[in-house]
């Protein structure tokens, strides 16, 4: 819950250049892709460790390659956020 800032800011940064623009986006951030990230950018890493927490308990072996699977999307969801807030935020000011 303390990232959540952070996930936002990569969220959106990340949206923008997937669409390669706002789209669904709003200048005051109400737009429905904003209203999404918003909520997003809490619930999706505590579902994440929610169910990491599950299958650690778990002795499933589907289910553990699942969540590898799950947690391997959101690194590089993660890593294409961060490259996109580089590219947009900061090397502008470098």
């Amino acid at each position: 819950m303390v990232h959540g800032v952070w996930f936002s800011r990569l969220s959106l940064m990340g949206w923008f250049m997937l669409n390669q623009g706002p789209n669904g986006n709003t200048r005051i951030l109400d737009g429905p892709a904003d209203i999404i990230i918003s909520f997003a950018c809490y619930l999706l890493p505590l579902l994440i460790f929610a169910l990491y927490q599950r299958v650690a308990d778990s002795s499933e072996a589907w289910f553990k390659w699942v969540m590898s699977a799950v947690m391997l999307l959101a690194v590089a969801a993660t890593g294409l956020g961060i490259i996109a807030a580089y590219m947009m935020l900061q090397s502008p000011h470098l």
